[in-house]
């Protein structure tokens, strides 16, 4: 059973045809999301054989990953900082690492805010927009240069911070 926090994307083709077969399909989810305490990452499943053929590595909790047109994968830590009141700690900045959906090569990494809970990216993925629940903010960052362009407070009242995205281009 996928992850509630999964997403998918397709490997580089090898030809013209495995670019238009399901063969080549991939799918990513949070190895955290999966019951238990296994190791932080995200796994690579492949979605002909449906076997787990990578797993990719995190520092810390991982939540959201979110594959962009651009062959960028995002995937969003939740960083937590030792507390003696709170048995599982305080949220720390979380961190939102990048990967390259065709060879799996970490690209880089940038802090956002505390608990990355959502990400998606632009229709071009030239940007990406990381939803913060614990600090509620959304982080808008370039991708290209992997900076940080903006933090967009969102104000609460009484609920959850900041969570769920989506992105409606403009008309033209």
């Amino acid at each position: 059973m996928a992850a509630p926090y999964a997403g998918a994307f397709t490997e580089s083709a090898k030809s013209p045809e495995s670019a238009k077969s399901p063969e080549s399909a991939k799918t990513v989810e949070s190895a955290d999301s999966a019951g238990g305490r296994p190791a932080a990452g995200v796994r690579v499943i492949d979605a002909r054989t449906a076997s787990v053929v990578d797993t990719l590595p995190a520092e810390h909790v991982v939540m959201p990953v979110h594959a962009t047109s651009a062959g960028k994968l995002l995937v969003g830590e939740m960083r937590m900082t030792p507390d003696p009141v709170y048995r599982l700690g305080r949220q720390a900045p979380g961190r939102l690492t990048v990967f390259s959906t065709g060879s799996l090569r970490r690209l880089g990494e940038l802090e956002t805010g505390q608990g990355p809970l959502t990400i998606t990216s632009s229709p071009d993925g030239r940007l990406g927009y990381v939803a913060c629940v614990v600090s509620s903010t959304v982080e808008v960052v370039d991708l290209e240069t992997l900076t940080g362009l903006a933090r967009i407070g969102i104000p609460r009242s009484g609920e959850p911070g900041a969570h769920g995205l989506a992105y409606i281009p403009r008309p033209a």
